[in-house]
């Protein structure tokens, strides 16, 4: 038994090169359920949101032309579609910066300063967290 080789000569490479160069591009003939809501999810928005069709009737008419999808998968994929064009908000607020109190009031009224530029161990800030949660727990 012979083995099949797995080369090619230049002039096959140079010859292949040429078909594929030549090639018509080839249309696509079957969309998923996915493609179809991904190329008309500003028609499918429309038509619920200007027409008041729902995502139900929206799907009745998907499987009468052929594509089975349940409404929930059909919010995903309108979701997934409107979050592939734009990945942050289109109005999107600046953020406000945050001013921090000079003191600090107790529950009992006593005002205190608050340190600044201190650094606090790993062990410490655990057991401050854990004492503040409790004190929580005490006040409710």
């Amino acid at each position: 038994m012979t083995k099949q080789k797995n080369t090619m000569t230049k002039e096959g490479l140079d010859r292949f090169i040429e078909e594929l160069d030549a090639l018509p591009v080839k249309e696509q003939t079957d969309f998923s359920a996915r493609e179809i809501v991904e190329r008309l999810k500003a028609k499918l928005q429309h038509a619920m949101d200007e027409k008041g069709y729902t995502i139900r009737d929206v799907v009745v008419l998907l499987e009468k032309h052929g594509a089975k999808v349940s409404p929930s998968t059909l919010t995903a994929y309108l979701r997934a579609a409107g979050k592939a064009k734009s990945k942050t908000p289109k109005h999107r607020k600046a953020a406000s910066p945050v001013q921090k109190p000079n003191s600090v009031q107790t529950s009992i009224g006593q005002k205190l300063d608050e340190p600044q530029n201190v650094k606090a161990e790993p062990e410490q800030t655990d057991a401050l967290v854990k004492l503040m949660a409790s004190l929580d727990d005490d006040d409710g």
